[in-house]
């Protein structure tokens, strides 16, 4: 995928001087994963940075640049989109964006079917498990978000990126999370989880976390979704669910 945003004009890295400070740690750590090929880990690096330095719009670009890299179309997608509705002026910033998003338009960007993407999904799963086991929690976020947007019939999924979330202090999108899976979990198959969700949900309420992180994006959408005007991400994926239900 190296080749589809080189094409598209988005260097890999992108300017330095422009990205971060000199001495910025995250954006130090993202480079690296870059500079090693880890396009995947990093991505999700510059995901959390941007989460944490909102004010860094750029780091939306990076992480969607870094997620086609990885061969992550609905991952590009949606930062990228992230990228173009913030207030970034930077006009070539902007143009590598929607050079990108005009590839995965245009289908010139690897797509799953249902069963790649359940393997998919499924690898992604047991690292975040893995992860999570060791209470790595800040690096379990990624991989439960990124393979629930593979398989969104599996709803429990979504308490998982929640409680990931929150364990890992990133508030907002813990609460997100958590809300989506206790709108669209079942009540009997997930009764015990609702009710941990509810609890979490609450603590979240009591600790008063969410405002020292920015809002997730709200607006993008995975590639292979078409979302109703408006909604958000999590929207898409509960329409796609219910309509693969349906089918099978």
């Amino acid at each position: 995928m190296l080749t589809l945003a080189l094409a598209a004009g988005v260097a890999a890295p992108l300017s330095v001087a422009h990205a971060r400070g000199p001495e910025d740690p995250r954006a130090i750590e993202a480079e690296a994963a870059e500079a090693a090929g880890e396009w995947r880990e990093a991505s999700w690096i510059w995901g959390r940075a941007y989460e944490q330095a909102p004010a860094q719009s750029q780091w939306q670009l990076r992480s969607g640049a870094a997620a086609m890299e990885a061969g992550d179309c609905g991952r590009a997608q949606r930062w990228l989109e992230a990228y173009l509705k913030s207030d970034a002026d930077d006009k070539d910033g902007r143009a590598r964006a929607e050079a990108i998003l005009g590839q995965i338009g245009a289908s010139q960007c690897a797509t799953l079917n249902r069963d790649e993407a359940t393997e998919k999904a499924r690898g992604l799963y047991e690292q975040a498990e893995g992860l999570a086991a060791e209470e790595k929690w800040a690096e379990a976020v990624e991989p439960y978000e990124d393979a629930y947007f593979l398989v969104p019939e599996k709803v429990g999924f979504a308490y998982k990126v929640g409680k990931a979330a929150f364990e890992a202090r990133r508030c907002n999108k813990a609460e997100e999370y958590l809300g989506h899976f206790m709108r669209y979990g079942d009540a009997e198959k997930h009764a015990e989880l609702q009710r941990d969700a509810e609890q979490l949900l609450n603590r979240i309420e009591t600790l008063g976390c969410k405002s020292a992180e920015a809002p997730p994006p709200s607006d993008k959408k995975g590639c292979s979704v078409v979302a109703p005007s408006g909604a958000g991400p999590l929207a898409a994926l509960a329409l796609l669910a219910l309509v693969r239900r349906r089918r099978d």
